[in-house]
């Protein structure tokens, strides 16, 4: 074939690809690449009691309104009584959902010509939930929506937050930074509070939540600082040495600390006497607390591999559970059966960690594999488990048996979380 026969070939074929690529650029075309005829851009959005309703009004000429139809899992499609909205308008909200129901909804585009155009179902779940996530590619937080399937908002700021807390008596989130020194409460909507203190280094929080006491471990001033809302003895705890690790017991008003050189201290938050200490073999680098049983979970850190211990206030020494754990980040006593949720991260960034779920005597009772794990929080209530996964990039919530239950949107790199159920 001669390179002009060929040219023209290329030609007649671009030609022909390119009528075809703009007689499907109307999104209600069948033939649309992308939308195959259906509206794209609805969205359901928890909230508490009310669900909100957002699309993306279509331009083009025809378009003479929309409705929304609910309903519930395993019914029928229902207009939704009063849900119908001239072409202009993108946003609405339904007022009569009941919380932790689960509806669906579907927007439905009408045209001149008769036609319509439906959108894909989207499920929601209001409720009263709040659940903060700290993020590294912000750097900031992100807010959820109840069920998590939705970015609430983003808060960005000029320095990535180290740790978070929550003070559920008052709703407030406290968060630090290291570097700047800053310990700051935040309400879930991101707004302050007003409640802003400086400290050097402050690695780890805990609150007790009977007066608002915030704690704050530094190990470079080998002591627990204290302050918060109605505080104002601001009497720290000292002779804890290097202190990195803190948790807070709010039922009993005792305080569990772990130290770089590893001391364990059990103390009072109310006279901020230390009432017993031990020594472990390595440094501590998280404690969860069984308040049932008035004891608390230990691991210490040599390298990349952590042994967990089991340690009661009295005469018995603490008890070594598990050992050679590869990077345990995190900790959480789940309150309604009393058992612990242990976030292996395995090596970073390849997605093979564990996240394990032990009886009071180290007995595996559930397993998830295949994620990385990294910070854990319990909901109150509940025997499920909210994980930040990195492999995924998103927030799941696991159930107590270890099935994933549900997951929210990518949100750039989670590394903190805290649930709020007021």
């Amino acid at each position: 074939m001669s390179v002009a026969r060929v040219l023209l070939t290329v030609a007649l074929a671009l030609a022909v690809g390119g009528c075809d690529l703009r007689a499907r650029s109307n999104p209600l075309d069948p033939r649309n690449r992308t939308t195959h005829g259906g509206l794209t851009g609805f969205n359901a959005i928890a909230g508490d009691r009310t669900v909100e309703l957002r699309w993306t009004h279509l331009t083009q000429e025809g378009v003479e309104g929309y409705r929304v139809y609910r309903w519930t899992p395993g019914g029928q499609p229902r207009l939704l009584p009063g849900a119908e909205y001239p072409p202009h308008v993108s946003a609405a909200e339904d007022l009569t959902v009941e919380n932790d129901s689960t509806y669906l909804y579907r927007l439905v585009a009408y045209l001149a010509s008769g036609d319509s155009s439906l959108s894909p179902a989207d499920t929601v779940t209001p409720g009263t939930r709040r659940t903060l996530v700290l993020v590294a590619r912000l750097p900031g937080v992100v807010g959820l929506a109840p069920d998590a399937r939705d970015i609430l908002f983003q808060n960005a700021d000029d320095e990535a937050y180290d740790d978070l807390d929550l003070d559920s008596t008052r709703g407030i989130f406290w968060l630090s930074q290291y570097d700047r020194g800053r310990i700051v409460g935040r309400e879930f909507e991101g707004t302050g509070t007003g409640f802003e203190f400086f400290l050097e280094h402050p690695t780890d929080l805990a609150v007790t939540t009977g007066r608002g006491v915030v704690w704050a471990a530094q190990p470079e001033r080998q002591r627990v600082a204290r302050f918060g809302t109605t505080d104002s003895s601001r009497t720290p705890i000292v002779g804890v040495g290097p202190a990195r690790v803190v948790e807070a017991n709010s039922d009993n008003a005792t305080l569990w600390i772990g130290a770089d050189d590893g001391g364990l201290f059990y103390a009072s938050s109310a006279s901020a006497d230390t009432l017993q200490s031990w020594r472990l073999p390595a440094r501590v680098n998280a404690i969860a607390i069984d308040v049932a049983a008035n004891a608390a979970w230990v691991t210490t850190r040599t390298g990349d591999l952590c042994d967990l211990y089991r340690v009661v206030p009295g005469n018995a020494p603490p008890e070594l559970v598990r050992s050679g754990l590869l990077n345990v980040t995190d900790l959480e006593v789940e309150p309604v059966t009393g058992t612990l949720w242990v976030s292996e991260r395995g090596a970073p960034l390849t997605g093979n960690g564990h996240l394990s779920r032990l009886g009071r005597a180290g007995e595996v009772l559930a397993l998830v594999t295949g994620i990385e794990p990294y910070a854990l929080a319990a909901e109150p209530g509940s025997s499920a488990v909210w994980v930040t996964d990195i492999k995924s990039d998103r927030l799941i919530e696991v159930s107590a048996d270890g099935v994933i239950l549900r997951r929210s949107p990518q949100l750039g790199v989670p590394y903190g979380v805290r649930v709020d159920r007021p």
